[in-house]
């Protein structure tokens, strides 16, 4: 009589029974995690402005004229503002990340600059000229809060023979706290996976003491 099993009367899996199980290096994986750890910090060290600016409210606070701000009175960096004043017709050209800009100063003050989509500005310009009472509206920024600080810096000591004040306030052009609502998911999304990575580094480590 055949008594085996039903299971019995299956094939063996070579691999599965006589080879060895590979197990993946814990010292591998510590640097791997680490790697995704320092890059999610960084991330979200690079986002925390627009982050900010997520929350701050969609009503622009209204700084006046230019060439009459106090900066002592001026409104915090990363508030959503609207200045009034006239122009300089010089302005600098050049392309961020995202956009093509135009960077300019307003008459009567070395304290308060404009940064403008380019097709924007050009077409105000074409419409209004040089409007004395223009509205501009957008984000404040500390100049030297500003990635493209340095070039700008570089064309205005280069070509007008003037030192910028890093501590000058830019308003940035078509920029509402609306815009950056997704920043807080993307925030939301690398904080989780910077914090996966942690955890999973400390179990390695804590792995890696067990065997010693």
């Amino acid at each position: 009589m055949n008594d085996l099993r039903p299971e019995d009367n299956e094939p063996l899996d070579f691999e599965e029974e006589f080879l060895p199980v590979r197990r993946r290096n814990p010292v591998l994986q510590l640097f791997v995690m680490t790697v995704i750890a320092v890059g999610c910090g960084l991330c979200l060290w690079w986002l925390r402005f627009d982050l900010a600016y997520a929350f701050a409210d969609d009503k622009p606070t209204d700084m006046g004229f230019a060439d009459e701000l106090d900066l002592a009175k001026a409104p915090t960096p990363g508030t959503y503002v609207v200045v009034k004043g006239t122009r300089h017709i010089r302005r600098l050209h050049f392309k961020s990340m995202t956009r093509d800009n135009y960077f300019f100063p307003f008459l009567g003050t070395s304290a308060v600059y404009a940064l403008a989509p380019r097709a924007f500005d050009e077409k105000r310009m074409e419409e209004h000229g040089m409007r004395s009472d223009e509205r501009y509206t957008g984000r404040l920024w500390r100049l030297g809060q500003m990635q493209e600080f340095p070039r700008i810096r570089e064309w205005y000591a280069r070509e007008l023979r003037q030192q910028l004040d890093p501590n000058a306030l830019v308003v940035e052009e078509q920029v509402t706290p609306g815009d950056k609502t997704w920043v807080v998911f993307a925030y939301g999304l690398v904080a989780l996976a910077g914090l996966l990575a942690l955890v999973r580094m400390v179990l390695t480590v804590r792995s890696l003491v067990r065997r010693s």
